[in-house]
């Protein structure tokens, strides 16, 4: 795309809606009727009426990730049917230089009495496109939506997950300039949602500008360059996805210590191993990013910032023995690998392989593995659980955006937890290996025990504390 001009240009938007059901109906037919007569709109305000969004102005440009988020009543989801031209701005202006397509309700728009082929051919002929040019078009849509033989069945037939995958085939495969997304994407099984998330991706690498709403700080993260804040209707932030996320999150964060009125009142595949070829390769100082505020942190990030697996090239990693099932029903789902080889894994106690950590010891978990393609916005999550499930703790390369700017080539990565204050027994560490928020790769990597000390835990967590009791005397 050579597009110089912005896709869409709002300038100072606003949508305004009146509580009474009965008057919002009397005042859009008397702004028909201004509108026949070439009369301005009337805007008088009452106590009826409210501004769901208020003064926004936004340009989008090819190639544009930008996330909208912000607390339910924000007003994202109106600011976002207006950018698409699914309502009309009460006030303002929007300039539109491309071809949209929305993802709010995959399938709402299908003739249900019509087959999904004939419906395909529909929205390929309202594009504009000419249906029998675009058998090749067709085919894929068809191919990817995974319908099969109910694909020349009536609509009404279909179940929602069907509807929803073919609603979201017609949208992505036909090329648009820009594409809006409400909300997450929930789209048949995880791996069919993955395969969506993997074709957005590619949409976005060839200039496909993105704009996604959702109350998913880590999906706004892992797609989306740039983030708006939308706080009461109007734009209180608007920066990089990273610096806006971290900004509403600390609001959201203050907004949950305030009293409320009631308080106030009252075994599976694996990954390919290295072959032994001989090659050597060397780690070199890493860049790093510490989750704790203090100047100490900042200066000396790890005690032992040296690469065991950089060390003994020779290290073999032995998957855990966890059956892929057991990772789809407790682990969050298995996903096969795509473009990454050679991974191994390490946990290490005193800097040398181990299988046990004391509670509230020290260690370090290092991995590493080969990228076999370019990839863009490579981020990836260590996910801590016990063995029955339960999530404890999830380490992202997010924070800092460690591996955004990372394409191709070896990865190599350790993080090192200073305190490790989960109660004696079994855990489990999956890797979630990200393209945006597309999977990779994900399955579990370790499976290690804590073991007790002589002080009782009763808990699944074990503070490290210091009790202080006092002697006090009379007088």
């Amino acid at each position: 795309m050579t597009r110089t001009l912005p896709i869409i240009s709002a300038v100072g938007v606003g949508k305004n809606f009146v509580r009474n059901p009965r008057q919002n109906v009397s005042r859009g037919v008397a702004d028909i009727l201004r509108n026949i007569a070439c009369l301005p709109l009337s805007f008088d305000r009452d106590e009826q009426e409210f501004w769901a969004v208020e003064k926004v102005s936004l340009d989008i440009y090819p190639g544009d990730a930008i996330g909208i988020i912000g607390r339910n009543g924000g007003g994202k989801t109106t600011l976002m049917k207006m950018l698409a031209g699914l309502i009309t701005p009460s006030r303002g202006s929007i300039n539109i230089n491309g071809q949209i397509q929305a993802l709010i309700n995959l399938g709402a728009g299908f003739n249900q009495r019509l087959s999904g082929r004939e419906n395909v051919i529909n929205g390929i002929a309202l594009r504009g496109l000419n249906v029998k040019k675009s058998a090749d078009l067709f085919d894929r849509i068809i191919d990817f939506s995974e319908i099969g033989p109910f694909i020349d069945s009536p609509v009404e037939t279909y179940s929602s997950g069907m509807k929803s995958r073919l609603g979201f085939s017609l949208c992505a495969f036909l090329e648009p300039d820009l594409i809006v997304i409400d909300e997450a994407l929930s789209v048949g099984d995880i791996a069919f949602q993955n395969k969506c998330k993997f074709q957005l991706q590619a949409m976005k690498q060839k200039g496909v500008a993105m704009l996604l709403v959702s109350h998913s700080m880590t999906s706004i993260k892992q797609f989306c360059d740039r983030a708006i804040w939308l706080h009461e209707g109007k734009v209180r932030s608007d920066g990089p996805a990273e610096d806006v996320t971290a900004d509403y999150l600390l609001f959201m964060e203050q907004q949950t210590q305030k009293p409320s009125p009631i308080q106030d009142k009252q075994a599976a595949p694996q990954i390919a191993k290295a072959e032994n070829t001989g090659e050597t390769w060397r780690a070199c100082a890493p860049r790093f990013y510490v989750n704790v505020e203090t100047a100490s942190a900042a200066t000396n990030p790890t005690k032992d910032a040296a690469s065991f697996l950089a060390r003994n090239q020779q290290f073999s990693w032995n998957r855990p023995a966890i059956s892929k099932q057991y990772v789809d029903e407790l682990y969050g789902g298995y996903i096969e690998p795509s473009g990454i080889e050679e991974f191994s894994c390490v946990l290490l106690v005193d800097n040398n392989p181990d299988e046990t950590v004391g509670v509230n010891e020290s260690f370090s978990i290092e991995y590493g593995f080969r990228l076999t393609r370019q990839v863009s916005d490579l981020n990836i999550s260590l996910v801590f659980l016990t063995e029955d499930g339960k999530r404890l703790s999830t380490i992202s390369t997010l924070n800092g955006n460690l591996l955004k700017k990372t394409t191709d080539g070896r990865i190599l990565c350790k993080i090192d937890i200073e305190d490790l204050c989960f109660a004696p027994g079994s855990y489990v560490v999956t890797a979630s290996i990200h393209e945006g928020s597309a999977y990779l790769w994900r399955d579990a990597i370790l499976a290690f025990r804590i073991s007790p000390n002589r002080f009782m835990v009763w808990n699944q967590i074990s503070l490290k504390y210091r009790y202080n009791v006092y002697d006090v005397a009379d007088g």
